[in-house]
């Protein structure tokens, strides 16, 4: 890996982020990326005039969240 490589770790995580006039929001999070575009489909539905995206999301962005409180899921 040279030095401009990360290597990702990747949780058993997804979250569901939205994107309306150029900002961005988080939009929930999911423990199984079958039910995290699920909620994807859903909100497409009753916010017509967005874009949403699933992303798998990092070992290290789960301990971020934790660390600040603000734990996705119920340990």
């Amino acid at each position: 890996m040279s030095w401009n490589e990360t290597e990702h770790k990747f949780a058993d995580a997804w979250a569901v982020h939205g994107k309306r006039n150029g900002n961005p929001w988080m939009c929930g999070w999911s423990k199984s990326e079958e039910s995290a575009n699920a909620e994807k489909k859903r909100l497409q539905t009753v916010e017509a005039d967005a874009e949403f995206w699933v992303m798998q999301m990092t070992e290290d962005e789960l301990e971020t969240f934790e660390a600040a409180g603000l734990s996705p899921f119920d340990n």
